[in-house]
């Protein structure tokens, strides 16, 4: 990364420029999807692709000539003309206002770097789970600081370290809200299976007058309860693994639903993807089981205790 001039031959602009490896780059990157024109062509040496709200401040496109300033890595002062071959539009406002970016090999002539990288990045593939992810990154590390002790190692875990202590913290604010979403639903359950049976209590003495005791009617509408309780959480818990399904494997593109001028200064780039949570599956289908067998229970060994003559009357 270097602090440069960018100038359209009658005004001089303060950018930002970084070399880059225009092959490997978007290995890790993904600024090509984000490109108008090309993300460098060939070997072809001082080509520039930079910011499209810096290049319309400057006037100036694809196929238009800029002049760069800057300083070489020796402090000497160096300019020359550069070739625009394409256009960063992202929804990061740096990187369209004020980047500019060059080949590692047309930086290393114009800033007489000689051969100097002072940073490389790594991607990780990603795993379904979070947490799997932070293992991977930190084995990473570890590998890359025993193998080049004079580097410096920064892994998102660190970079990202106040992001991922605030998702922590949300994650407990995630269980309260199961909980109110589940709560709700119990009430739901209840009043169903409670309907159903009061609504029954004439047929409950109907089986009491045919010779039921009471403990067998009770285990009648406790399996019941069960069945729909089980029934539900099946449907449920396919119908959530659906989603959280799509949400890891292809997730919601945040760029999409930003653009630049309501992003005032803040980034909003890439996918928000979901994770898997056994644990929230598996509590939400017995949590729905067990209260569909209560509201179930309840009512029957109520009506189970009624003489058969006031269930038969009952209304």
């Amino acid at each position: 990364t270097f602090l440069a001039q960018v100038s359209n031959g009658t005004e001089m602009i303060p950018v930002v420029g970084t070399a880059v490896d225009p092959k490997r780059d978007p290995t890790v990157f993904t600024l090509p999807e984000y490109t108008a024109g090309a993300f460098f062509s060939g070997d072809t040496m001082y080509q520039v692709v930079m910011g499209k709200r810096l290049a319309d401040e400057i006037g100036v496109g694809t196929g238009g000539y800029v002049t760069l300033y800057a300083l070489t890595k020796d402090g000497a002062r160096n300019a020359d003309e550069f070739e625009v071959v394409g256009l960063l539009n992202t929804t990061d406002p740096t990187l369209n206002r004020s980047t500019v970016l060059v080949s590692h090999r047309t930086a290393n002539d114009f800033l007489d770097l000689d051969g100097l990288i002072t940073e490389l990045d790594v991607a990780l593939e990603r795993p379904p789970r979070f947490e799997d992810y932070e293992v991977d990154m930190r084995d990473v590390g570890r590998m890359v600081t025993s193998t080049f002790p004079n580097l410096g190692v920064e892994t998102y875990a660190e970079i990202g370290a106040g992001y991922l202590a605030m998702s922590r913290g949300k994650r407990a604010f995630g269980w309260v809200f199961m909980a109110v979403i589940l709560l709700i639903a119990s009430i739901g359950i209840f009043n169903s299976v409670l309907m159903s049976v009061y609504e029954r209590i004439r047929e409950i003495g109907v089986l009491r007058a045919h010779g039921l005791r009471a403990s067998e009617i009770t285990w009648m509408f406790l399996l019941e309860g069960l069945l729909t309780g089980m029934a539900g959480g099946v449907a449920g818990v396919l119908m959530g693994g659906a989603v959280v399904s799509y949400m890891v494997n292809v997730g919601i593109p945040l760029d999409q639903f930003a653009n630049e001028d309501m992003l005032e200064g803040m980034p909003i780039w890439g996918t928000l993807y979901g994770q898997w949570n056994p644990g929230a599956f598996v509590f939400a289908f017995c949590f729905g089981v067990a209260v569909a067998v209560i509201a179930g229970w309840i009512p029957a060994r109520q009506a189970g205790k009624m003489t058969i003559t006031q269930a038969l009357r009952h209304v």
